[in-house]
């Protein structure tokens, strides 16, 4: 089915006697196109792998509401920008859950969870990664809470990309969750660099044995915020005894160093291993 032809077939402006009146607007070619690249490609994609195949069949049963969307999409963007970047922001944000006004602090919109019995974490009933603890009262008995956000930081290194509460328990701190809360429609981007430590050992036989284990040694070096702002972090951990300490940036780059010297010097001797059985 044509892309225009599936925009008009569900197009509201059908009279009773199902003939098609002409649009209220000229189609974005596009639009149009782009619909009809997808529509092509599903069905090519369905014929070639069977596990795609019930994405199409699915694409199908829903074609109706998805011609629906589209149409209004198309609506929107052959018009006014503002109202098309109005459109874009709303579906963009509803695709990544997010909430499309601010979110208040306020009583009835937190919510206990089974893991919590005792009341003292919650979380947000418009954002479920939202959550509060309570960490004492004030002067007047009222309760102070802490709040994070667990999908606000998302971490970098040369790995990919990463979560880890201890930085967002560092960026909880620097940058506080004020309300009223918009989450932003990207995460704070931490720039890191990681690395296990103790990742060359030496094997039972002699040789060389490497710990596939996650790292346990990391350096924050800064950070981006979704304004385009870039500011510095400094902070550097490694595990001592199970547990994540701080430690001076001149013992970070020590351990860097001893760690790289390492893995070269066990790279260099599985290769004369190897030459020597050849």
């Amino acid at each position: 089915m044509k892309a225009h032809m599936i925009i008009d077939k569900f197009d509201n402006t059908k009279n009773a006697e199902n003939e098609i009146k002409p649009l209220p607007f000229t189609p974005d070619p596009w639009a149009v196109r782009e619909l009809q690249l997808f529509t092509d490609m599903t069905k090519i994609k369905a014929e070639e792998n069977a596990a795609f195949g019930q994405m199409q069949a699915k694409y199908e049963q829903n074609q109706a509401a998805i011609a629906s969307d589209v149409y209004n999409f198309a609506r929107a963007r052959s018009g006014d920008k503002e109202v098309l970047g109005f459109t874009t922001d709303i579906i963009h944000r509803l695709l990544k859950g997010l909430p499309l006004t601010p979110i208040e602090d306020k009583e009835d919109e937190w919510a206990m969870d089974e893991r919590f019995p005792d009341e003292e974490t919650q979380y947000h009933k418009r954002r479920p990664c939202l959550w509060r603890t309570r960490c004492g009262e004030d002067k007047d008995g009222g309760a102070i809470y802490t709040y994070t956000d667990n999908k606000r930081v998302q971490c970098v290194d040369n790995k990919g990309k990463f979560h880890m509460k201890l930085v967002t328990d560092i960026l909880d701190d620097i940058e506080p969750i004020q309300f009223p809360y918009m989450p932003a429609t990207e995460p704070i981007l931490v720039f890191a660099e990681s690395f296990f430590y103790d990742f060359v050992t030496k094997g039972t036989d002699g040789g060389t044995k490497y710990n596939e284990r996650k790292p346990d040694t990391y350096g924050f070096f800064s950070y981006l915020l979704p304004n385009g702002r870039v500011k510095k972090l400094d902070r550097y951990f490694t595990k001592k005894e199970g547990k994540f300490t701080e430690i001076p940036y001149s013992e970070y780059v020590t351990m860097r160093a001893e760690f790289n010297a390492s893995v070269e010097a066990a790279l260099l001797g599985d290769k004369v291993r190897e030459d020597k059985k050849e």
